[in-house]
């Protein structure tokens, strides 16, 4: 082959594994993709050793951040959101080919886990540290977001416990073909692994009780008042983006009116009902807050509406429960807000102020839209007592179909990590309902406006988990370092590559 051959042909393997790992992402949903989704690029990096790893990966990383991230287009423009799949891509590359070198220096019994350490260390300390959190790319574990059996190690490992099973899922595969096809054996440290992976998904299926039992019914809308050019209009100021709240009168009272009409065709009688994140009112409007009252009563239910609360010099974007006499018994300030509604002028609520209310259906504790993405958050809701979360959200952004269900998967790994029930209202979708193993019981279609309704259960029991934090996967993050020390000074790697 020419070195243009061979450079095509390095591109070709290499966009596959991009293209399978995309299209194993939320949105495109073939999940099982994921486990063999980094193979060819895998196998190709160990063919060509002369290469450097980074050079060969990023056609995979870029095609599989494009699939991954298309909704940067509709937050960022056309051409920002572009550039920014893209970097991601690079992100990706050089984070596995970090691991990759690290695997090729490491004391060969840690070189099948040297890689999954590394993307896992990255990816976690990415998403937890200050300022990084709010960098949002999207998790490996994430592909697995239908894959309820093996996502039960959530309750004991949080999130990173998946991505590494992934991960370690694809280097095992790597060596196995490798080593069967250079040395006609069998490498048995790589069948350990798959079986391993086999177990725990064994396991997790065991973890799901055969029937759970349906003991707290919740109902939540999708109201899609931001897509309403007749109720946009209604507002002083034009509504450009999230952290905005409707500022007329007139507005407040058609944003209420679409979540009643849509609240009284529930089909039956439900314990709670969570409408929408839409800032429809302030929390001291004596209209709109006798009209909710008046709705929990007519309806015997719990509601919860996001309002907006003022006191002093702040404001928060609240969730607010009303309980069936209509008395409001719960308010929960927004705690992880976005640098929009920084702008807007919204403040952030503060942990010490969490709280869990008692109901005859389970504890419950509230969150709006963002606070689902902090891993701490509703695991210091589980410890504080809580038994069902609810949630307002929005998540529409020019009507995009892909980061709604991105962002609805935090509510199931947070349900599994905590064995709590989710509820979640929603402005454009995908509203849900979900039972403390992440089955969901009710899901809402995408820009469409509807009620949805499912039922769940109490799991008052705590996990690990919700107990202990990431605890694992701060030694997971340990190990990696203490790998890289050790390889250094084994090797002096510094410089090499």
């Amino acid at each position: 082959m020419t070195p243009v051959h061979y450079r095509f042909f390095n591109i070709l393997i290499a966009a596959t594994s991009g293209a399978l790992m995309g299209l194993s992402m939320p949105g495109h949903n073939v999940g099982y993709l994921a486990w063999f989704a980094l193979v060819p690029v895998l196998i190709l990096i160990q063919l060509r050793p002369e290469v450097k790893p980074f050079r060969l990966l990023l056609p995979a990383t870029i095609i599989w951040s494009w699939l991954a991230h298309g909704w940067f287009q509709d937050l960022f423009g056309a051409i920002i959101g572009s550039l920014l799949m893209i970097g991601v891509g690079f992100f990706f590359a050089r984070v596995i080919h970090w691991g990759i070198v690290l695997s090729r220096h490491c004391r060969p019994i840690l070189s099948l886990f040297a890689l999954p350490l590394a993307w896992c260390s990255v990816e976690f300390l990415r998403y937890v540290l200050p300022y990084l959190e709010d960098i949002w790319f999207v998790l490996i574990a994430k592909s697995q977001w239908q894959q309820t059996d093996l996502l039960q190690i959530l309750s004991i490992t949080g999130f990173v416990g998946v991505s590494f099973l992934v991960v370690l899922s694809n280097t095992a595969i790597t060596q196995l073909i490798l080593t069967i096809w250079q040395r006609k054996a069998i490498h048995k440290p790589a069948i350990a692994c798959l079986i391993l992976i086999a177990g725990l998904a064994y396991w997790g299926q065991q973890q799901i009780p055969a029937n759970v039992p349906a003991t707290v019914n919740i109902a939540a809308t999708v109201d899609l008042t931001n897509q309403d050019p007749s109720i946009q209009n209604l507002a002083l100021k034009p509504m450009d983006g999230e952290g905005y709240w409707a500022d007329t009168q007139v507005m407040s009272q058609a944003i209420f009116d679409v979540n009643a009409a849509l609240t009284k065709t529930l089909p039956q009688p439900a314990n709670f009902i969570v409408w929408p994140e839409n800032e429809m009112a302030t929390i001291d409007n004596p209209v709109i807050v006798s009209q909710l009252q008046a709705l929990a009563r007519q309806q015997n239910s719990y509601l919860v509406a996001d309002l907006v609360w003022r006191e002093g010099e702040n404001q928060y974007d609240t969730a607010v429960m009303f309980d069936p006499e209509g008395n409001e018994v719960l308010r929960a300030p927004k705690i992880a807000i976005t640098f929009r509604e920084k702008q807007f002028g919204f403040t952030p609520g503060k942990a010490q102020d969490m709280k869990v209310v008692a109901t005859p259906f389970g504890n419950v504790g509230l969150g709006v839209c963002f606070d689902r993405h902090r891993l701490w958050i509703s695991r210091a809701l589980k410890q504080h007592g809580a038994d069902i979360i609810l949630m307002p959200v929005d998540d529409d952004f020019k009507g995009n179909k892909q980061l709604p269900l991105l962002h609805a998967t935090d509510s199931i790994f947070r349900a599994i990590e905590n064995r709590v029930t989710y509820g979640l209202g929603t402005t454009s979708g995908v509203s849900m309902v979900i039972n403390p193993y992440g089955q969901v019981t009710a899901r809402s279609q995408f820009n469409q406006r509807e009620v949805i309704q499912g039922t769940s259960s109490i799991h008052p029991e705590s996990t690990f988990y919700s107990r202990n934090g990431d605890i694992l996967a701060w030694l997971m993050c340990l190990l990696t370092l203490a790998i890289i020390i050790d390889t250094r000074r084994r090797f002096k790697l510094k410089g090499k590559d």
